[in-house]
């Protein structure tokens, strides 16, 4: 048995963004329009604090065990370059700081396999393998938005409700349970290894995406569908038969 534990401190600068510059251009000149003016630069920033402990059994038995916990804090102040979706301010990127959409606060995860391969056991129990993973997340963060061009720059999907900082929502917590069963039959020269994994187990109702935009106009009409969920997480089964040949 062996007891793991690190801490991790990181900040990633500069990163690549694209900003959109043109909504300043045209709120400052009013009844003009103009073109898609993009501004590749090197300035983005994330930063990353995170706290790990481990416990994991030793390898190398039919039955072996692993649990870790996970905290984390992550922000960043940047958008996927490649996102159509711009910052609320495209000329003050730093104002846009806010938690990482792609770290949980709080990971726990338990991953168990057993195999009866290499054992001298009857034909029918030999070359098992079963495995799986349970991991839990505490709520991702998400993006609330107003629904309309509330600073009246020209581009109304990156805008927020007043005072709310980036990122501020958060998801439910999620759990999801995955499980293997394979065997490795021998033919000849060819093992063949059929395989059947199961993805979300349980068919828990992961939710992995909501609706955030707040207001359904400017006079800020509350949106019913404000945090209703739009994408979860079904159960997924996967049959796979993979030949490993022998030299």
């Amino acid at each position: 048995m062996a007891i793991e534990a690190g801490c991790q401190c990181e900040r990633l600068a500069p990163l690549l963004n694209r900003l959109d510059p043109r909504v300043a251009f045209e709120r400052e000149n009013s009844g003009n329009t103009f073109g898609n003016i993009f501004l590749d630069s090197a300035s983005g920033n994330s930063w990353y604090n995170g706290v790990t402990l481990g416990l994991q059994t030793q390898s190398g038995g039919p039955f072996e065990m692993s649990a870790f916990y996970t905290y984390g804090d992550a922000r960043d102040d940047y958008i996927d370059w490649l996102t159509p979706i711009q910052l609320q301010d495209p000329l003050n990127p730093q104002s846009e700081r806010g938690q990482s959409i792609h770290v949980p606060r709080h990971r726990a995860t338990l991953a168990a396999i057993y195999t009866t391969a290499g054992r001298r056991l009857p034909w029918y129990a030999r070359d098992w393998t079963v495995a799986t993973i349970a991991a839990f997340e505490s709520g991702r963060p998400f993006n609330a938005l107003a629904g309309f061009d509330r600073n009246r720059n020209g581009d109304p999907a990156s805008d927020r409700p007043e005072g709310v900082p980036r990122n501020s929502g958060e998801l439910p917590n999620s759990f999801n349970v995955d499980l293997r069963v394979a065997r490795t039959v021998p033919v000849g020269p060819v093992a063949l290894e059929a395989t059947m994994d199961v993805f979300n187990l349980l068919n828990r109702q992961n939710v992995l995406q909501v609706n955030g935009v707040r207001y359904l106009n400017a006079q800020l009409a509350p949106n019913p569908q404000f945090g209703a969920a739009t994408i979860v997480a079904d159960w997924i089964a996967c049959i796979g038969v993979m030949p490993n040949f022998t030299m």
